[in-house]
């Protein structure tokens, strides 16, 4: 019997609805991603760099809903926008509030987007003051090279199997 980790529940749990004027949102349990508004920039046929303020779900209802007061980061996401729903490619920028840093937002985003990309979410263009962050969250980066960018890869949860 296979049973799920707690990021692949979390990532059945995620919903995504359209909102009207091309918009779209993801919406889960800890989470809320919305917008999906369109940036400058190609990145292959049937690819989309898209721009989504993220909300803390307990932080929304803290707030009686106010968004301004539960926005928690704004994520830059590479993604497939050829079918229903947009498919997360990769993760090009996060940023979260610099009164909002080092509260776990951060982690919660990161999380809620890698449920959202089953097989692994790549990292484009890690800043060399990011590197803890990334590394503590499980990031395979290859070694830094002089004047060339820095990518890496959040892999997949594994699968847990225990016998029947």
């Amino acid at each position: 019997m296979v049973f799920p980790t707690r990021k692949e529940r979390r990532s059945k749990a995620v919903e995504y609805r359209r909102t009207g004027f091309g918009l779209g949102q993801w919406s889960g349990e800890d989470i809320i991603l919305a917008g999906g508004t369109r940036c400058p920039g190609f990145y292959g046929e049937g690819l989309a760099r898209l721009r989504f303020d993220a909300y803390g779900v307990p932080e929304l209802a803290a707030s009686g809903n106010d968004h301004r007061k539960a926005r928690v980061a704004v994520v830059e996401l590479v993604c497939d926008v050829t079918g229903d729903e947009p498919r997360v490619v990769s993760l090009i920028s996060i940023e979260v509030p610099r009164e909002l840093r080092r509260r776990g937002y951060g982690r919660r985003v990161v999380e809620a987007v890698a449920g959202l990309a089953p097989d692994g979410l790549r990292i484009t263009d890690i800043r060399r003051a990011a590197d803890g962050f990334w590394l503590r969250m499980g990031v395979e980066m290859p070694p830094r090279v002089p004047g060339r960018r820095r990518d890496g890869v959040l892999p997949a949860p594994p699968v847990h199997a225990m016998a029947p």
